[in-house]
């Protein structure tokens, strides 16, 4: 966007209309002589721009939308009740008007005051009294402010935009996997082949595959539900032609869903609490899932017999315990002991698909996380190269330093992904920290911070400014959040979580590395 800091641009506001939307359906806006800010304060919608050879944009619940004058556009909301939009209108008058009018593509952007002034700005027109419109005149330079800075943030680039959309479609099919004409459109016509290179650098799959992939995750579950018939979970996960679905899950998963269902159906009573993101991945939900040392609680044994007995499992899957315990466990159900601390996840994973006859499932879930986790390496050489990250947890009280001198994240991020370890991690195993200064005390100017329980936008963004100021020596510093929102947990699902994680954080921030070389 051109920068011409302001000069002669002047806004004036027009009136604000209230646009209702019917779910499911598009509502075509016609061209006015007007510009126009469009917001759905409640909803999210699809904005695409009529005529043009524009994709479909997912626009969030609050998000902005500026669409300039002459411009026909059609949104579409899914759901809801009684969804509405509303549209800012105003002009443009003076030279710097080409700044704000003129973006090569739709500009959508953020300001929460927006829903509050609403009410205010729709009984707001340039007949009503002079007060009235000057508030009027001062909210629509504020969300002008808003826009422009936006744009200057993200530096408008084609990059950065395809990025946002490309996020944006990936967010959409794994909420709406089940919407087949919707998310099939996206999927495969939206935008150019640019639209499908992004996607693949951004998910290591094409759109289609994506889709597809994501789809069949989600039919493990259902099909492991007693309640639920192969047609139901087909139909549910967007397939109306169940034996189509049946088809595309044998190749892919090696197994037909019938006898996937019945395997998956195993009642596996997980006592060590690890194991549940395990079984996750196959699809499987755990009969009874007990809490961190229940074993060492003597005084509730026989309580906590009583509830594994009463689960009827037909597994007992255990962590390391007594010969006592195992012996009085075996009486129950055959029990399965995994030392998970000194071997690596992914064979104890294995293992759990041969348990339970499910091994396809296993090794395709395997395949698709190491598809995931190349991409991930992909991405991490090229934006950081050689540059040494010291891996902290940030806990509810205090910080946990992750050392390479034990598996839990080392395997995965130290030697899987690439991350490369500092000097300061070599000798650390865990080592816990009550503030972020101890911390800064340690040898190493760059920080990935894995926060471990649900924390906000603006709590990390404290988090990276706070280590700057630790480690202000006029040296560049890097530091960046991945937020997990639960404690990390040595198995399949926490390892999917962390990769995607990662993944998307390299793309939404990629301009920060621009600003930071």
């Amino acid at each position: 966007m051109e920068n011409r800091k302001g000069k002669g641009l002047l806004l004036r506001y027009a009136h604000t209309r209230e646009i209702g939307l019917e779910p499911d359906k598009e509502v075509r806006l016609t061209a006015e002589p007007l510009h126009r800010f469009v917001v759905c304060p409640q909803q999210n919608l699809r904005f695409r721009i009529e005529g043009e050879n524009t994709p479909e944009m997912p626009v969030e619940a609050g998000e902005i939308v500026y669409v300039p004058a002459g411009t026909d556009f059609v949104l579409k909301v899914s759901g809801g009740l009684d969804p509405k939009a509303a549209a800012v209108s105003f002009r443009i008058e003076g030279e710097g008007g080409r700044a704000l009018a003129e973006p090569d593509r739709p500009r959508v952007f953020r300001m929460p005051q927006i829903r509050h002034w609403l009410a205010e700005l729709q009984i707001i027109d340039e007949s009503s009294e002079l007060a009235d419109y000057c508030r009027a005149q001062s909210h629509l330079y504020s969300i002008a402010s808003a826009y422009m800075q936006a744009s200057s943030e993200t530096g408008a680039s084609e990059e950065t935009e395809l990025a946002r959309f490309v996020l944006n479609a990936r967010r959409r099919m794994l909420e709406k996997f089940d919407l087949s004409h919707e998310i099939e459109s996206l999927a495969k016509s939206s935008g150019t082949s640019r639209f499908y290179r992004a996607f693949r650098e951004h998910t290591g799959l094409s759109p289609h595959q994506f889709l597809t992939a994501t789809r069949l995750k989600a039919s493990l579950k259902l099909l492991a539900d007693p309640g639920v018939s192969v047609t139901q979970a087909a139909h549910s996960v967007g397939y109306s032609d169940e034996f189509y679905f049946s088809r595309l899950f044998k190749k892919r998963m090696g197994l037909a869903p019938t006898e996937y269902a019945s395997r998956a159906r195993t009642r596996a009573a997980a006592l060590c609490g690890v194991f549940a993101g395990d079984l996750e991945a196959l699809g499987m939900t755990p009969c009874i899932t007990l809490k961190k040392d229940w074993d060492l609680d003597v005084s509730r044994r026989e309580s906590y017999l009583r509830e594994i007995r009463q689960s009827n499992p037909d597994y007992i899957l255990s962590g390391p315990i007594s010969e006592s315990l195992q012996i009085e466990l075996s009486a129950i159900a055959p029990v399965r002991v995994y030392n998970w601390h000194k071997y690596s996840w992914k064979k104890r994973f294995a293992q759990f698909g041969e348990l339970f006859g499910l091994t396809g499932i296993a090794e395709q879930w395997l395949a698709d996380f190491e598809s995931k986790s190349a991409n991930a390496r992909a991405h991490l050489r090229e934006r950081f190269a050689d540059t040494p990250f010291l891996l902290v947890g940030v806990r509810e009280g205090n910080f946990r330093v992750y050392g390479t001198q034990v598996r839990k994240l080392a395997d995965l991020l130290y030697d899987e992904l690439g991350f490369q370890a500092p000097k300061a991690a070599d000798d650390i195993g865990f080592m816990d920290a009550s503030s972020l200064c101890e911390v800064a005390k340690l040898h190493c100017d760059h920080v990935l911070f894995l926060v471990e329980y649900p924390a906000s936008d603006r709590y990390c963004r404290q988090l990276e400014e706070e280590w700057a100021k630790l480690k202000a020596d006029g040296r560049p510093k890097r530091s960046f959040c991945i937020r997990l929102d639960e404690p990390f947990n040595y198995n399949a699902a926490m390892h999917e979580a962390l990769v995607d994680q990662t993944v998307y954080h390299l793309h939404t921030k990629r301009e920060y590395a621009q600003k930071n070389p």
